[in-house]
């Protein structure tokens, strides 16, 4: 008599699982703003164009402190000096020197994000980089989204079993988190609509997506 490792019916029972994907889709209100803004300075004179860059960053930064954002909410994220180059003859010469100084604005009232741009753009910014939307409780949307992603796995896993005509037990044995994504909402500013930017915060995707697997009979 030949031997196998498992029961018939262990092997039975094994091949009975449904492995089902889940996905739970959010699209949330943002609740907080991200402003990258800039200052770009150029000078024949290395110390002339520091000097004239230092002065205005200072300037909007004080009047943006002045209109109520508090140092917790800005933060330097890019400062560079840089040679600038024109070709005469067969060679490149230095002609002049630029500096760049990126600070981030945080905030999180949404209708005051087109005043803050154009009182930095009125004292002494150049550049606005970009605006991203983003959430404050990403953890609790997305264990929302979590919770969509597993009723959708159960609502189709009961869907299969009733084409199949078979009975299935809705508690998975087993569920695998696969990924997690949340898109933050990002929009670049033109600086010839600074005066007065138009803002749509628009919205933000929260994903969760998951591997259930059932008993079935």
């Amino acid at each position: 008599m030949t031997m196998y490792p498992y029961s018939y019916n262990e092997v039975r029972n094994k091949e009975r699982r449904l492995h089902v994907n889940g996905l739970g889709r959010l699209s949330v209100q943002p609740d907080i703003a991200t402003i990258h803004i800039g200052v770009i300075s150029e000078n024949e004179d290395i110390q002339i164009a520091e000097k004239e860059n230092t002065q205005a960053t200072e300037s909007f930064l004080s009047a943006l402190k002045q209109a109520g954002i508090n140092e917790k909410q800005i933060q330097t994220t890019h400062f560079n000096v840089q040679p600038i180059y024109h070709q005469q003859d067969d060679s490149s010469q230095i002609s002049g020197y630029q500096v760049t100084n990126e600070v981030r604005v945080t905030v999180s009232q949404l209708n005051q994000i087109g005043t803050i741009i154009a009182l930095a753009m009125e004292h002494g910014a150049n550049q606005i980089n970009s605006l991203e939307f983003g959430l404050t409780e990403k953890q609790k949307w997305y264990y929302k989204a979590l919770n969509e992603a597993l009723v959708d796995a159960i609502s189709k896993a009961q869907s299969i079993a009733n084409v199949l005509n078979v009975t299935v037990d809705l508690t998975p044995i087993k569920i695998t988190e696969d990924s997690r994504q949340i898109q933050p909402f990002t929009q670049k500013i033109a600086l010839q609509s600074i005066a007065s930017p138009p803002i749509e915060p628009g919205e933000i995707i929260v994903e969760a997506i998951i591997t259930a697997v059932f008993r079935y009979s």
